[in-house]
């Protein structure tokens, strides 16, 4: 995958599965820093409607503010505060 990442030109790619039940699931993500702090993203899972596209602004080195469209139409604005030790 990181080579794909780097043919890409991507700062991420990553592939992640899950299932509920007996129902196998993956996601595809991308993601590229357009600007300092600045990082847009989309991902594409296996059915017609799972595809979403997500912004990330870094406000300082613990804040960011994350927002996400999906092809659901479900959309969403959020704070995360981390802290690492």
């Amino acid at each position: 995958m990181a080579r794909t990442r780097r043919i890409l030109g991507l700062d991420q790619l990553n592939l992640i599965s899950s299932g509920k039940g007996d129902i196998p699931s993956a996601v595809l993500r991308a993601g590229k820093e357009i600007v300092k702090g600045v990082t847009v993203g989309v991902e594409q899972g296996m059915e017609a409607q799972s595809g979403a596209v997500s912004v990330e602004v870094k406000i300082t080195p613990n804040i960011t503010v994350d927002s996400r469209v999906g092809d659901d139409n479900k959309q969403g604005v959020g704070v995360n505060w981390k802290w690492d030790y």
